[in-house]
């Protein structure tokens, strides 16, 4: 798999919810994923994991008023 496919498909970073938190992660791209951070507030990661992805950010907020 080409390095354009493989990214296209598997973001560098992303998160997850975990014991009520929500968990940003970078991936490494063999099946494991390193933490490197950690917030109660979901926007909080979620921003921080689009910065890192180079994708644009828009709140929830503002998707929501589009549907």
């Amino acid at each position: 798999m080409n390095e354009t496919n493989r990214t296209q498909k598997e973001p560098d970073y992303f998160y997850r919810r975990h014991m009520g938190s929500f968990k940003l992660y970078r991936n490494n791209h063999d099946g494991t994923a390193d933490k490197i951070d950690q917030s109660w507030d979901e926007e909080t990661i979620r921003k921080k994991t689009y910065g890192l992805n180079g994708w644009d950010y828009k709140p929830k907020s503002e998707l929501k008023q589009h549907v």
